[in-house]
């Protein structure tokens, strides 16, 4: 089980409006191939576990609000490397966002509750992206960096969260075993 090493609300201050670094997001081309998101994709389908709010017809909007997300936040972070590149293991590839020293960078909004989904080591599609990418990057520890849209609804209003979170080598490479690499073959490739 993952481990939850500590969770802070980040407090935009226009101070960092205004200090942040403008960074333009890299042209990484994906390649040709089954991808780490069309594995995770297919077996949380075909196990009935994606819900309603995972699937959706506005899905390429959500995408852009997402990547609009990442490449502001980013710039809170000078000493990330952003957007590394793809990598590749066993004839899967992915793309994580980012990487600072050790430790694994992803970016997530949403517009999920933090009240009822605030338990973020339940978010199965985020950690199991993570224990992805740590895998292939030779990583254990992660950061990842929640806009939740609506915050906990009560009143909505936006909430920016950075959990670090480890998992153990075990975890990863159990992970890998069972779910990539016994499900890669079923996977829909993509096209470069």
């Amino acid at each position: 089980m993952p481990v939850l090493l500590d969770q802070s609300r980040i407090q935009i201050e226009w101070t960092d409006i205004r200090s942040r670094i403008v960074r333009d997001r890299p042209k990484l081309k994906r390649s040709s191939g089954v991808h780490l998101s069309g594995v995770i994709k297919y077996v949380l389908t075909t196990s009935g576990l994606l819900g309603p709010q995972d699937v959706t017809d506005e899905m390429p909007l959500r995408m852009c609000v997402g990547m609009a997300w990442e490449d502001w936040a980013v710039g809170l972070w000078p000493n990330m490397t952003w957007q590394p590149g793809e990598v590749s293991l066993d004839g899967v590839s992915g793309s994580p966002d980012g990487i600072t020293e050790r430790t694994l960078e992803e970016f997530k909004a949403t517009w999920k509750s933090s009240f009822t989904h605030g338990d973020i080591l339940k978010e199965r599609l985020w950690m199991w992206q993570m224990m992805g990418y740590s895998k292939m990057l030779g990583v254990t520890e992660a950061r990842l960096h929640v806009l939740w849209v609506n915050g906990d609804y009560r009143p909505p209003a936006p909430s920016y969260m950075a959990y670090r979170i480890r998992f153990t080598q075990e975890e990863i490479d159990r992970f890998w075993t069972n779910v990539v690499l016994k499900n890669k073959v079923n996977a829909t490739p993509e096209e470069g």
